[in-house]
This record gives C-alpha cells, structure tokens and sequence, in this order.
C-alpha cells in the first residue's frame, strides 16, 4: 500500500508544483499621471465660469485638492472662487465639479459644471488654433 500511495502522490506533487509557477503575481499599480498645474486649473475654471455668462468678475481663492478618477483617466478638483454675478451679487462658491484631462498635445482640457451648464477650455501647449 505504501508503494501506491508513492505512485499517486508523485504525479499530483508534480501538478501543484507545475501549477505553482503558473500563478503570477498581480502587477503593481500604476501611479497616477501628473496632475495638472495650479496656474493651468486657475486659467481654466476662471474662463469657463466666464463663458457660462452668470458673472462678471471671477477669481479662484483656493484649490481644496485634486483626486485622479483612473477609470475616466481625468483629475477631479475641487476649488473655491470668488465672484461677482450679473445681477451685482457678491459671493464665494466651492465646488467639487472641476475636472482636468490631458491630451496626447500636451494641451489641458479643464471643465466645469455650475447649476447643469457644462464648460470647458483648452489650456496649454496645444490649445491655439488649428494650422
């Protein structure tokens, strides 16, 4: 008996040690990319809080940080500014709605989503006109 269990145990040791260097182990993580610059985020929210036409005068006061979403491969930011509306209405605002994305131009795309009206610019390298 002793002999048989020899005879099964060799060919099954022989599959897990076989199967043991098959398993690899999970690649490490990849850092996320460069976030984008602070003077790049200011530019970007400030001209596209223009473009939504709700102010006259806008200024970021601070960036409360950044967090990078590697699904969408973009950075979620969030800043606060200082504005003065249309109306003549002062106020500051936070909002969490800030996201910046880098194209292969090396040329920033910053967006922003006050009240459900979406804006973006093209701040960078690449952001001129067409040639």
């Amino acid at each position: 008996m002793p002999r048989l269990r020899q005879c099964l145990l060799l060919p099954f040791t022989i599959a897990l040690a076989s199967l043991a260097g098959c398993v690899e182990p999970a690649p490490p993580v990849k850092p996320p990319p460069v976030p984008p610059p602070a003077d790049t985020v200011a530019q970007g929210v400030v001209e596209s809080l223009f473009d939504m036409g709700f102010y006259t005068e806008v200024g970021l006061t601070r960036t409360i940080g950044q967090h990078y979403n590697p699904a969408e491969d973009t950075w979620k930011i969030l800043a606060c500014f200082q504005y003065v509306a249309v109306d003549g209405s002062r106020g500051e605002n936070c909002v969490d709605s800030i996201n910046a994305f880098r194209l292969t131009n090396d040329t920033w795309i910053v967006g922003v989503t006050i009240d459900e009206v979406y804006r973006w610019r093209a701040i960078g390298v690449g952001a001129g006109p067409a040639t």
